[in-house]
């Protein structure tokens, strides 16, 4: 930056870069989708289980061919299917709850040795466990925004695979 610039110019972070851009993209439409669904169809529960979801689906991706980029997301979507579903039968915080949360969080540490795709795994299933346990009952309806939500991540990645290629190409 030119040094005539006031200082706060000068100190702000250079312009995001393709790959920012993309991700950025890639989080709005995994988050803004059940948003929007939940608030079309009058289901702000939903559309914030949705949005959750939606968000967890996005931290769990990475530059990698299209078949790793899906495979962390389906490890991921299985985590907090598993932390949720254990979450619900043991709603209320009882004792069992702290102790299979202690479990999960030591393979949490454990699978910093393994890599990205498991650590992110767990900590998604750690946070589904707590949530859920702390959490109202769901309606049966609410419970399509997560299936929502995944199925937007899957599509946007896949887009965003085929057009990244097509440019690479050019």
């Amino acid at each position: 930056f030119p040094s005539n610039l006031p200082s706060f110019v000068r100190s702000l972070p250079p312009p995001p870069t393709e790959h920012a851009f993309r991700r950025a993209v890639l989080f709005m439409v995994s988050v803004g989708a059940p948003l929007c669904a939940g608030i079309w169809f009058g289901q702000p529960s939903g559309a914030l289980l949705g949005c959750i979801c939606g968000l967890l689906f996005s931290f769990a991706d990475e530059e990698d061919p299209l078949w790793r980029r899906l495979r962390i997301l389906a490890m991921a979507a299985a985590a907090i299917a598993v932390g949720g579903a254990a979450g619900l039968l043991l709603p209320g915080f009882p004792w069992p709850l702290w102790v299979l949360f202690a479990l999960v969080t030591f393979a949490t540490g454990y699978f910093q040795s393994i890599g990205k795709a498991a650590t992110i795994s767990a900590r998604f299933c750690a946070m589904a466990l707590l949530v859920t346990s702390s959490m109202p009952d769901f309606q049966l309806s609410e419970l399509w925004y997560p299936a929502g939500a995944l199925a937007v991540a899957t599509l946007a990645r896949i887009v965003d695979h085929l057009v990244c290629r097509l440019l690479l190409e050019k």
